[in-house]
């Protein structure tokens, strides 16, 4: 017996913890994500290669361009272009930068990665504060991951955004970060001198 027989055979023929579940607890929209969840899983390699390289080909044939350029700069080099952006981040942005927050450790505010990655780049301030949602001091700029979630926010989608207080990132600027090699940094600037 299980929770298909509750629909088969009726409610007094299942059992009652499956007949609770159903009738009390699942919601609808809750079932219709189930439902879409193994949808996408089923048909993620259709799904990707749909949107990452058909719709991008064919859209700007549209306008005149032709097959071979639309897919080769639209679907490929886009792809390419992104992975290495985002491999980039785990690999330039661990070596080379700054490191305004925390100069004893290997991430790093590497400013090619900022720009490639369009915001992911700010990787000190993430390892130094991984609560904070924005993953950088600087707010919106070149930070497009964090304009999404503030606008997922106001549409009600996230909430209990965590966010690091100025205080504290001054604070661990003076005590970790390299504020005399780089200067000042950041929307929150240090004063050039250690307070004990």
């Amino acid at each position: 017996m299980n929770a298909s027989t509750f629909y088969n055979e009726g409610v007094f023929h299942s059992r009652l913890p499956d007949t609770f579940f159903f009738v009390f607890n699942l919601k609808f929209t809750k079932f219709l994500s189930i439902i879409l969840l193994q949808r996408s899983k089923e048909y993620y390699l259709p799904l990707v290669v749909l949107i990452c390289f058909i719709i991008p080909t064919l859209l700007p044939t549209l306008w005149g361009e032709t097959l071979w350029n639309a897919f080769f700069i639209c679907a490929a080099f886009r792809y390419v272009w992104t992975l290495n952006m985002t491999w980039l981040v785990n690999s330039a942005a661990h070596f080379w930068g700054r490191h305004p927050y925390d100069n004893t450790i290997k991430p790093a505010e590497n400013l090619f990665t900022v720009y490639g990655a369009v915001g992911e780049g700010f990787h000190n301030y993430h390892h130094v504060f991984p609560w904070d949602y924005r993953a950088s001091e600087l707010g919106f700029r070149f930070n497009l991951t964090t304009i999404f979630i503030d606008l997922m926010a106001a549409l009600g989608q996230a909430y209990d955004l965590k966010q690091v207080s100025t205080e504290m990132v001054i604070s661990r600027k003076h005590r970790t970060g390299d504020i005399y090699q780089y200067g000042n940094y950041g929307r929150y600037n240090p004063i050039h001198s250690k307070t004990s």
